[in-house]
C-alpha cells in the first residue's frame, strides 16, 4: 500500500516508502550528510573517468586499455628514457651508508618516486586530479613494494626508470 510522503524541507538518503525518498527533520545543520555525498560522487566520478579512458590499441587482444598504461607504452623513444631519467635525477637525493655519511649513490625515496610518476602521467596524458588520486592510490604501493624490497623506504636511482614503467603499467 502506498504511503503518502509528508513535505519537509530536507530529503533523507535512506530509500524507503516504494522507492520514494523520505523527508528528515530536523535539518542537518553540520552538513555532515552533504560531505559523504561530495566524497562518494568525487570518488564515483574519478573511477568513471579512469574507465572512459579507455580505447583500443592495434593488435590489442583485450580490446582496450587504459590511456596511462598506453601513455607508457607509446613513450618508449630514447628521448623519452632520457626524458624520465632526467626527471629522476632531478628527484633524486644522495644516499648515506650505514655510518649515516653520504656514499655517491642516487637514490630515490617513496615520496619523491610518488610525485615525479604523477608529473610523468600529467605529462604524458591527460586525467584529472581526482582520477590521478585515485590511480595513485590502487596501484602505487603495490609497484613501490615491488622495488623496495627491504622495506628502506627508498630505491637507487637506477631502479626508478622501471619503477615508473611498472606503476603507469599497472
Amino acid at each position: 500500500m502506498y504511503q503518502p510522503i509528508k513535505p519537509s524541507s530536507f530529503v533523507q538518503l535512506d530509500e524507503t516508502y516504494n522507492g520514494a525518498y523520505t523527508p528528515s527533520e530536523p535539518f542537518d545543520t553540520t552538513l555532515k550528510d552533504v560531505d559523504k555525498i561530495m566524497a562518494y560522487y568525487k570518488e564515483k566520478d574519478a573511477k568513471e573517468e579512469l574507465a572512459k579512458k579507455e580505447f583500443q590499441l592495434p593488435d590489442d587482444p583485450t580490446g582496450g586499455i587504459s590511456t596511462i598504461y598506453a601513455s607508457s607504452i607509446r613513450h618508449t623513444k630514447d628521448e623519452d628514457n632520457q626524458y624520465l631519467k632526467n626527471l629522476l635525477e632531478g628527484y633524486s637525493t644522495g644516499g648515506k651508508g650505514p655510518d649515516g655519511m653520504p656514499n655517491g649513490e642516487r637514490v630515490l625515496n617513496k615520496w619523491q618516486m610518488q610525485l615525479a610518476s604523477e608529473e610523468v602521467i600529467n605529462n604524458w596524458t591527460t586525467v584529472t586530479d581526482a582520477a590521478m588520486k585515485l590511480f595513485v592510490k590502487e596501484n602505487f604501493d603495490k609497484a613501490w613494494e615491488r622495488y623496495d624490497n627491504f622495506g628502506k623506504g627508498q630505491i637507487d636511482l637506477d631502479d626508478g626508470l622501471p619503477m615508473i614503467r611498472n606503476f603507469m603499467e599497472s
